[in-house]
């Protein structure tokens, strides 16, 4: 990985160059591990096993992904991981829900539905019991989607409320907007929040990929946020 191309992209300029370039080398070493030790769980047939490793396992490929993407990834590259992704997390029988959000989102912003559909079918009832998930499920499944208050909604989403209560795209913007200003603070709780002053190098980026994908259902383009903190423009 050339680190002179690295500066030249970079999306996230919290770290160096040269941290994402050893970010994602060490990544991809574990994901070629944890690769080799899953195809060990299908020729054992053991699934109990291969539940533990997923756990590990999906997380750094959503990790990975958010570590391309930091360091500048195109959209073809970022389209190739996240297939690599979905396929991996789909085995999973428990994904978190960033592990179905942000893919479901990705899927939106780079216009490739198709890749997530395995994803969405293995974890419907999940999806269509939460108020973020179901409207990225909607978009999906239909472009038609709708947020629907009577779903359950994380406290750290609870914003995007406000999104959804006018009409008027001006104001849509503005309460898209100012969720967005407040996403970081919003994840205080969330292991990954400040973890850009951490030693232990687990850095890979602050990105609202949900903001990205509504956004784009609402008609709205990158050029409407770009420059705004933790928008996740190509």
């Amino acid at each position: 990985m050339n680190q002179n191309l690295v500066s030249q992209c970079m999306r996230d300029h919290r770290k160096s160059a040269q941290y994402f370039i050893n970010y994602l080398t060490d990544a991809y070493a574990d994901i070629k591990k944890y690769n080799a030790r899953l195809i060990e769980t299908f020729e054992s047939h053991d699934n109990a096993k291969r539940q533990r490793i997923l756990t590990s396992f999906t997380n750094i490929c959503l990790e990975t992904l958010q570590a391309e993407f930091s360091a500048g990834a195109d959209k073809c590259r970022i389209a190739k991981l996240l297939d690599y992704c979905c396929y991996v997390i789909s085995w999973d029988d428990k994904p978190s829900y960033d592990e179905l959000m942000i893919p479901m989102s990705l899927a939106i912003i780079l216009d490739c539905r198709d890749v997530v559909r395995n994803l969405i079918t293995k974890n419907t009832l999940t999806i269509i019991s939460d108020r973020l998930l179901n409207y990225l499920y909607g978009c999906i499944s239909s472009g038609t989607p709708g947020w629907d208050r009577r779903l359950h909604l994380w406290p750290e989403y609870a914003m995007l409320d406000y999104v959804f209560m006018v009409d008027d795209k001006i104001e849509q913007y503005r309460a898209l907007r100012r969720y967005l200003l407040g996403w970081y603070n919003n994840h205080a709780n969330d292991a990954w929040y400040d973890n850009h002053k951490s030693d232990a190098d687990t850095y890979r980026g602050y990105w609202s990929f949900e903001t990205a994908a509504i956004a784009i259902s609402l008609g709205m383009s990158d050029d409407d946020f770009r420059g705004v903190e933790y928008y996740p423009a190509f």
